[in-house]
């Protein structure tokens, strides 16, 4: 994991480095710093991600979903991020379109496949529809 907060917030990394190592540039990272939360909820979504270093765009996504992440898309989080570590969520428009999808149907209507429609994922559950995939650029 990246890091851990013990009591009284101490942190096992300096905050900044763990910021740095997801590809953050330095005032992106320093001015998240500035904000109690998106630092606790940044750190927690790296720590979720399971990553102590990865590229600038998956980094980028991750700040993302610490930024604007709404709250009654909580419960997905851990579903959305395992799709941007595994790049199967490459950009912010598809980021973008996963949060909206995830904040209207919430984990008790979520189905994968209209969620990775909705957002753009090519589905690669041996569909034999390959025209279709190809027709959306996957």
């Amino acid at each position: 994991m990246a890091m851990a907060e013990g009591g009284g917030g101490d942190w096992a990394t300096p905050p900044l480095e763990v910021l740095l190592s997801i590809g953050l540039d330095k005032r992106t990272a320093e001015n998240a710093l500035v904000n109690h939360e998106l630092t606790s909820n940044l750190i927690a979504i790296i720590n979720e991600a399971g990553v102590s270093g990865c590229s600038k765009s998956i980094g980028n996504l991750l700040y993302m979903v610490a930024t604007k992440c709404p709250t009654n898309a909580l419960g997905p989080r851990p579903f959305l991020i395992r799709y941007i570590v595994s790049s199967k969520i490459k950009n912010s428009t598809q980021l973008d379109a996963a949060l909206s999808f995830l904040s209207n149907a919430g984990l008790e209507s979520f189905e994968l496949d209209k969620f990775e429609e909705a957002c753009g994922v090519c589905n690669a559950h041996g569909s034999d529809d390959s025209n279709h995939a190809h027709d959306q650029g996957c």
